[in-house]
């Protein structure tokens, strides 16, 4: 026994109940978006605010904090992985002394364009404390 086909295309009535539901579902969406969007916006400091005052959803503006904030994150990483590296760095048994420091200004280098400063004594100190014995030099008076 074969069963009908049912008339694939819809009622005029019954796309427009869809098309309301739908705009109804929109403007709930909007709503919330609209409330998430302020209580956000109302805990920023006003630094944080000028850099999504922009923005009107909340979604948009959650995005561009975490943007904003996983790059300051992620480059403080780097900072101190680079600082714990200059701190530790050692002239290798087989490199010449112009590589140690060629490898030493990398890093420096490095941490400069993370925005961290290194002070020309702590780097000078640096470099000595990664020379071995044979280049210690002792004053005598």
């Amino acid at each position: 026994m074969e069963t009908p086909i049912k008339n694939p295309t819809k009622s005029k009535e019954g796309l427009e109940a869809e098309e309301r539901k739908i705009k109804d579902e929109i403007e709930k969406y909007e709503e919330k978006s609209a409330v998430a969007a302020s209580i956000i916006l109302s805990t920023l400091e006003s630094s944080q605010a000028q850099q999504v005052i922009n923005l009107d959803e909340a979604k948009d503006i959650w995005f561009k904090l975490k943007e904003i904030h996983e790059g300051k994150v992620s480059s403080r990483r780097i900072s101190k992985e680079l600082r714990l590296q200059l701190s530790a760095i050692k002239k290798g048994s087989n490199e010449s002394l112009d590589q140690f420091l060629a490898r030493a200004q990398y890093i420096k280098d490095q941490l400069e364009q993370c925005g961290s400063h290194v002070e020309n004594e702590e780097y000078i100190g640096l470099l000595l404390n990664g020379l071995p014995k044979e280049y210690n030099i002792t004053c005598r008076e």
